[in-house]
């Protein structure tokens, strides 16, 4: 099974409104609080809005990076795909993606 695809019929289940744009959540890891900061501002400048966070365990940090797009997997993928090339150099790593229903 395909978790994005799957992600997505659940939402038009839902009933999302997939004309609307949805707030687009990333979660990208790192290990080391430095290189989620530089990351921070690399997504930034790419035009997210970022979040900085750790994980329940409190040995990871997390940037939470934020686009406003219409919910297509294609679109999610490639976005995807861009942020772990963003990440891999400062050794971090895009883990997945989420939205809320939006109507």
């Amino acid at each position: 099974m395909n978790l994005g695809r799957h992600i997505l019929k659940l939402l038009k289940k839902r009933g999302s409104d997939f004309r609307k744009p949805h707030a687009i959540e990333y979660y990208v890891y790192f290990k080391a609080k430095t290189a989620a900061s530089k990351a921070r501002v690399l997504m930034r400048k790419e035009g997210y809005h970022v979040e900085l966070l750790t994980d329940s365990s409190g040995k990871r940090w997390i940037c939470l990076a934020i686009k406003e797009m219409l919910p297509r997997y294609e679109a999610i993928q490639r976005t995807k795909r861009a942020l772990d090339r963003l990440a891999r150099p400062l050794g971090g790593w895009c883990d997945g993606w989420g939205t809320q229903v939006e109507k």
